[in-house]
This record gives C-alpha cells, structure tokens and sequence, in this order.
C-alpha cells in the first residue's frame, strides 16, 4: 500500500514538474510579438496605424473704428502760408474719402491664412475686419490589439461503459491549457474491480481553421 502511495505522489510531482518545464521552456522560438501595457493589461498589438487629418476653422469679425487704439506721432510740424494755392475742395474730397487697406498673412506650411481689412477716413480707422482661415493638423492613432493567451484550468469526469460490467469505470480529473495552447490532463479513477489508476496526457495544437 506504501509502495502504491508513493507512486502515486512521485507520478504526480513528475507531472506537474513536467508542465512547468514545457510551460516555460517548451517554445525555444523568439516572441517577435508587440506588447503594450493598456490600462493595466497587457495586449498583443495586432495593427498599429496612424492617420492625419485636417480640420479647417473660419471665423470672420467686424470691429468699429472707436475701439481699435491709435497712436498719433508727430515727428515734424509742417507750416501753412496763407499765400500757398490750395484746392479746398479736393482736400476735404481726400479727408472724407474712405481708403481700404487689405493684407493677407499666409501661415507657414500651407496651413491657412490671416485677411486684415482696415477702412479709413478722416485720418482715422473707422472699421477694421479680419478674417482666419486655418487647417488644424490632427494625428489619429489607431491600434487593434487582442488579449495575451492565459493558463487554464478545468476540472471534470469521466463514466466508461462496456457490455460486459455496464459502468468501467469512474474518473476525474484536471485539464490545464498553458498560454502556448498546450493541454495537459491528470486523470484518477477507480475501475469496476474496484482498482484505483491515476493517468495522465498531454495535448499539442497542430493546426486550426
């Protein structure tokens, strides 16, 4: 019975030193897999891809010609003789005229532009509009990813049956699917005859559809 026992314990340690050998030595192959820790958890990167898009902002405003800040400079003071033949009537044609001024900055690489519109009269800005057109650049990322493989364990039964004695046996038993998709099966039982077995397999993927 002794003898029996020990079998029993040394079968079952030489299974399970047998998973833990195969579990992580059974691959010799490098894992040329992309990992990327994601919230916490790891994935395998399926596909990276990255895009760029562009999104164009217009926005177009009038501002009066009193709340835009002036600063007047005199830098020489010029005199009027009264003798000087002066057009009176064209001068005050000029100083009532309005002159617009356009310029239009264009931002480097392609990326839109600035329209600055000022309306002048009688020596002053009286309007101004101004107007941007710009592309924003936007880089979109995208990643598929899908989950690590994860170790395995199932537990379960078995009933065999045969003509002769109807139920051969009785067993249970673990399946352990280790994260290389190798199943490993630890099997005790107990037979018609009332003998005790214990069994053990092994399980390798040799292809899928």
């Amino acid at each position: 019975m002794k003898n029996k026992i020990f079998a029993f314990i040394l079968l079952l340690l030489l299974f399970i030193a047998y998973i833990i050998y195969t579990s992580f030595n059974g691959n010799t192959t490098t894992d040329v897999r992309k990992i990327e820790n994601i919230d916490g958890t790891k994935y395998e990167i399926i596909k990276h891809t990255t895009d760029t898009i562009y999104i164009t902002k217009t926005h177009n405003s009038y501002i009066p010609g009193d709340s835009i800040y002036v600063e007047t400079v005199i830098e020489k003071e010029i005199p009027i003789y009264t003798y000087m033949n002066v057009d009176t009537a064209e001068i005050l044609k000029d100083y009532y005229s309005k002159y617009i001024y356009k310029d239009t900055l264009r931002l480097e690489g392609d990326m839109g532009y600035v329209s600055v519109i000022d309306t002048l009269s009688t020596n002053k800005i009286i309007g101004r509009n101004w107007k941007y057109d710009i592309r924003d650049k936007f880089l979109i990322e995208t990643k598929i990813v899908k989950e690590l493989p994860k170790n395995e364990l199932y537990v379960g039964g078995m009933v065999s049956f045969n003509t002769s004695d109807f139920i051969h046996n009785i067993s249970t038993g673990l399946l352990y699917k280790n994260k290389k998709n190798r199943i490993y099966q630890l099997n005790i039982g107990v037979t018609q005859l009332s003998k005790t077995y214990i069994g053990f397999g092994t399980y390798i993927k040799i292809g899928k559809k």
